[in-house]
């Protein structure tokens, strides 16, 4: 009788053990951009790595811009743990400024983020001034610049 009282507390460590243990583990999965910041019709590079590949588990990858979905793609994992995805910033649903999140799941529960910047032309100013630009002997001349 005493033993069964003994073995249930075992268990019992073991299963509470186990589970704390299960919420400290790292995630499987990182992700990144090449850049923080874009602007209307740059390439955007999400890349990232898996520290363990399971079978033919495809990465999903979201886009959101508060909380609306604006891209989505399955990646499928290349034999040393790296995948990559480009998109195209342009089109209807890339129309406001701010900052956009990139998530990328893998598996049932591994999940990662990475945050960047957009900012479409309508929201780009363009500076077009000219510059004087004196020549001794030759006269001035003004000269067209953009920023």
């Amino acid at each position: 009788m005493d033993f069964r009282i003994i073995y249930g507390v075992i268990f019992l460590l073991i299963i509470s053990s186990g589970t704390i243990f299960a919420h400290g583990s790292e995630s499987l999965i990182s992700i990144q951009t090449n850049e923080k910041n874009y602007e209307e019709e740059d390439t955007i590079v999400i890349s990232g790595n898996v520290t363990t590949i399971i079978g033919d588990t495809p990465i999903t990858l979201q886009v959101f811009r508060e909380g609306t979905l604006l891209e989505i793609a399955q990646i499928t994992v290349a034999q040393d743990g790296t995948f990559s995805h480009t998109i195209l910033a342009e089109g209807p649903l890339w129309t406001h400024e701010g900052e956009f999140i990139t998530r990328a799941s893998y598996g049932e529960r591994d999940i990662a983020e990475a945050k960047f910047n957009y900012t479409p032309k309508s929201k780009l100013m363009e500076t077009t001034n000219e510059f004087e630009v004196s020549i001794k002997n030759h006269g001035t001349f003004d000269i067209k610049y953009s920023i």
